[in-house]
């Protein structure tokens, strides 16, 4: 800003007293209190002595600083002086603080200095121009963009401006991108704009809440289902908790197993009757991938016990039927050599047997000898038990629940309670089945399978 030295009105001649706007009175040859005194000629004011002597430089004159040039005249309006801007009012005195000029506001020191830059006044910060000049609205200031509000002082936090959201960090400068804010996540855009709805940044689609919030996990959003990750980043062409999302993110639902008792699971063997008397089945066998897609990868048809299924609760010992519900399998054991399983394998021998006396600590245990009683002697099923699945039906022992519940190959005709299918079908499981992945079988009547696979 180019600065020009404002000129003092011409007083009158004529006139005696001049009142100024510092409250005290300047008059022709009128006496001051330090035995120096005011003088008005050739339309300037000078401050002389008793030797008529004019003050030149800085004089403090009743607490007000005025400037005198080298002829000690009284200086007005914008001065330089040792590299430093002052102002002085049309009546001399030094301008300190703020002060309004020609429409705009700039800040003095108690020096009387003109301030430029950043500036801390009375815990606000504001800033002015190389000019002086205070700023206002948007400024952008060493490459970022501040908000300095109508009284100047410097702007943070949330503002709304000509219809758009802002955020200005602590500092002060606007955010640009992504910003964690109070726990959650925000864009902004080059502008500093936040931004709402969809938004592809990076190649990566994201969504924004009407309050600009980003989206994580589940959302519904024009009627269709999205997942998005913890990072807000939309999901594509995977399967989530049984959905399976396509090309676009848009989830659709599929059927899985979402019953409690198979959460855990990733491989089971779903056996189904028509009704809870038949001694027939149909046996699917599923497998849950690594996106968590359900399929089915074989199926066959078998046999349950000769009365058909009871529900695990309810079940009694010697009434030959198949335990309906939910079992795990915990390991095989069979006749012939294990055919190349990953289950803990047992080959039976002539001295093995499972103990069905329920009063017997062994009760549902396999064992090396001949309790008596009621018992399996294994070996002497070779067809049924030449490869054989354990669950862990009545695993605790309840007395009467009864036990040796397998599934088994396929004998004669129906079962004692177990679970038969073909020798291959049979020899294919035992391969196919995996530990690690918790193993389970589903025992249950087609009509209420859509209690666990919906």
């Amino acid at each position: 800003m180019k600065f020009t030295k404002r000129k003092i009105k011409l007083f009158s001649l004529t006139c005696a007293i001049t009142t100024l706007c510092s409250g005290f009175v300047l008059g022709e040859n009128v006496q001051a209190a330090n035995n120096k005194e005011w003088k008005f000629e050739n339309n300037k004011w000078s401050y002389v002595d008793s030797n008529n002597l004019r003050s030149k430089d800085w004089e403090n004159i009743k607490g007000d600083w005025f400037y005198f040039n080298s002829k000690g005249e009284m200086e007005i309006g914008w001065e330089y002086i040792n590299k430093t801007w002052y102002h002085l009012r049309e009546n001399g005195v030094m301008d300190t603080g703020w002060r309004k000029i020609n429409g705009d506001w700039y800040y003095f020191n108690n020096s009387g200095s003109m301030m430029t830059g950043w500036q801390n006044i009375n815990g606000s910060w504001y800033h002015l121009r190389e000019n002086g000049v205070m700023d206002i609205g948007w400024r952008e200031l060493g490459g970022a963009w501040y908000y300095l509000s109508e009284s100047g002082a410097m702007e943070t936090g949330w503002k709304y401006i000509n219809n758009e959201w802002y955020h200005l960090n602590e500092n002060g400068p606007m955010d640009i991108g992504w910003k964690k804010i109070n726990n959650d996540w925000y864009y902004f855009n080059n502008n500093g704009e936040m931004k709402i709805g969809w938004q592809n940044i990076n190649d990566t689609w994201y969504h924004l809440k009407e309050n600009g919030v980003m989206d994580t996990k589940w959302n519904k959003i024009n009627d269709y289902w999205y997942y998005f990750n913890d990072d807000g980043k939309m999901i594509n062409n995977q399967y989530i908790d049984g959905w399976r999302i396509d090309n676009n993110g848009v989830a659709h639902y599929e059927k899985a197993f979402r019953n409690p008792k198979l959460e855990n699971s990733n491989q089971i063997i779903v056996v189904t009757t028509n009704n809870m008397s038949t001694s027939y089945c149909n046996i699917e066998i599923y497998e849950k991938n690594d996106s968590g897609e359900w399929n089915n990868i074989d199926s066959t048809t078998g046999r349950v016990g000769a009365n058909g299924l009871a529900y695990i609760e309810n079940r009694v010992q010697s009434t030959n039927t198949t335990p309906a519900g939910v079992m795990s399998i915990t390991g095989a054991f069979g006749v012939k050599n294990n055919p190349g399983t990953k289950l803990d394998y047992i080959k039976v021998n002539n001295n093995m047997y499972w103990d069905l006396n329920s009063e017997n600590s062994t009760y549902n245990r396999l064992i090396n000898y001949n309790p008596g009683g009621d018992y399996e002697h294994l070996i002497s099923y070779p067809r049924q038990y030449e490869y054989s699945l354990i669950t862990d039906y009545n695993h605790n022992q309840v007395p009467n629940k009864g036990g040796a519940i397998f599934v088994h190959c396929l004998g004669r005709g129906a079962t004692g309670g177990c679970v038969s299918m073909p020798r291959e079908k049979m020899i294919e499981i035992l391969k196919w089945i995996d530990p690690k992945k918790n193993p389970k079988i589903l025992v249950i009547p087609k009509d209420d399978l859509d209690d666990y696979w919906y």
